[in-house]
């Protein structure tokens, strides 16, 4: 059982199974059954964001740069670290296909080109605000992401350019 956690985010998988994230490290999976089982991920900082692609590969942002992957398949895997620019707090993503953008304190948006294969490292975009990026997705149709955060940031990123959005 599983006692005084707080939970950060939660995301649909394969065939029916559900994947919450949260404080220091955990994570929980519901199978197709109902039932619910703590993951070991092998990590103590706090887990804010989980998004699984179409390959069942989860994306996992959390503190102090904290940014993994796991195939959800192998639930007895622990999580593998995938090496960012800088140790800012990782709050949201967004996954389009195989790409994944990362939004984070203090204006950080981090591009991964492959999720699957790394075979270049993640970028970080230049910085253009100091404000803390808490949520971020997909502009329909266009292939980029907006980021929005703390004092009213909206910003739109196609891999690692950006520019605020004015039009609000």
């Amino acid at each position: 059982k599983v006692n005084n956690l707080k939970f950060n985010d939660i995301e649909k998988g394969y065939q029916s199974t559900m994947y919450i994230v949260g404080s220091k490290g955990k994570q929980l999976h519901k199978t197709a059954n109902g039932e619910w089982h703590y993951v070991s991920t092998g990590v103590t900082e706090n887990l804010n964001a989980i998004k699984v692609n179409a390959s069942n590969l989860a994306v996992i942002a959390g503190n102090n740069g904290g940014l993994w992957k796991k195939t959800q398949y192998q639930q007895s895997n622990p999580y593998t670290k995938i090496a960012v620019p800088g140790s800012d707090h990782l709050y949201d993503l967004k996954l389009l296909s195989n790409q994944a953008f990362i939004a984070g304190e203090k204006g950080t948006l981090i591009y991964v080109n492959n999720v699957n294969t790394m075979a270049t490292p993640p970028t970080a975009a230049l910085q253009l605000t100091a404000a803390d990026f808490t949520g971020i997705d997909e502009k329909p149709g266009s292939g980029t992401v907006i980021a929005v955060g703390s004092g009213s940031a909206m910003y739109n990123f196609a891999q690692t350019t950006g520019i605020i959005i004015t039009e609000i």
